[in-house]
């Protein structure tokens, strides 16, 4: 499917669709990462609708300095971003992160940049896997049960809403199959640990194809992923474990332009 938008029209059907996908994310999210937890009393009650206080602070910065809502990629980051954060995120850190976030896209259209910096000053650990309450089995951990962000921890249901995703004329799906692909296959190789840390999977799934921060030829989307799926895994390795892949989309999509030449190459 072509990755062209016609129109203002179009773009605003496709972030309206998107919006309405995201909806599983939340609830699972306020499911697992708040009620959860409420009920093993690790967080109060304000704890258990964390998501959406994020997902309203961020609301709240983007009326204040937009006035109006324009149905664009940055309107839609705003409710895509809490979905990585960790359950111990601070609120203040959060809400300058995205001020700071909304008022730099002018000149530079990056979400995955103020999504890696929340996260850092984020503690990386939610607080139910960091005490080892449950004994997880592996699909234990697909379904969900994964040290991720409050809304990206459910492997299963992302790879779901990939399927979803693909039938969005703005989907460059071409970008996170090639860097998921790449991705699964050296950590099939190295070290199977990583395939079980499901930021890794919305990251590619959800950030690496950012319309605005990716090539709009396939073979550029190709060799876009791949460079993700690499530095993605070297990252993972031999940085952070739930951060890497935002790292890598972050550093490959600041080379954009080199990654365009070169695959105008190989066309």
């Amino acid at each position: 499917m072509e990755v062209y938008v016609h129109s203002k029209n179009d773009l605003k059907k496709n972030v309206i669709y998107f919006l309405y996908s995201l909806i599983p994310l939340y609830l699972y999210g306020i499911y697992k990462n708040g009620y959860l937890l409420y009920q093993r009393n690790l967080i109060g009650f304000l704890g258990m609708f964390k998501l959406v206080i994020l997902l309203g602070i961020g609301l709240l910065i983007y009326f204040g300095i937009k006035k109006k809502v324009t149905f664009d990629l940055l309107f839609a980051s705003i409710f895509v971003i809490p979905l990585f954060m960790s359950v111990n995120v601070n609120f203040l850190v959060y809400a300058g992160g995205i001020l700071l976030y909304i008022l730099l896209s002018k000149y530079y259209e990056n979400v995955s940049i103020v999504i890696l910096v929340l996260s850092l000053f984020g503690s990386f650990a939610n607080k139910m896997e960091a005490l080892n309450i449950f004994d997880y089995s592996v699909l234990d951990m697909l379904f969900g049960r994964n040290i991720s962000g409050i809304g990206t921890s459910n492997i299963i249901l992302g790879l779901v809403l990939m399927i979803v995703f693909c039938f969005f004329n703005i989907y460059k799906k071409d970008v996170s199959i090639s860097a998921l692909g790449v991705f699964l296959l050296l950590a099939s190789i190295f070290d199977r640990s990583m395939l079980l840390v499901g930021n890794t999977y919305f990251s590619c799934i959800i950030i690496a194809s950012w319309s605005l921060i990716s090539p709009i030829l396939k073979n550029g989307q190709i060799v876009y992923g791949i460079l993700i799926g690499v530095l993605g895994f070297i990252f993972m390795k031999y940085i952070n474990m739930y951060y890497g892949m935002v790292l890598a989309i972050s550093i490959v999509s600041g080379i954009l332009s080199l990654v365009d030449k070169f695959s105008k190459k190989i066309i």
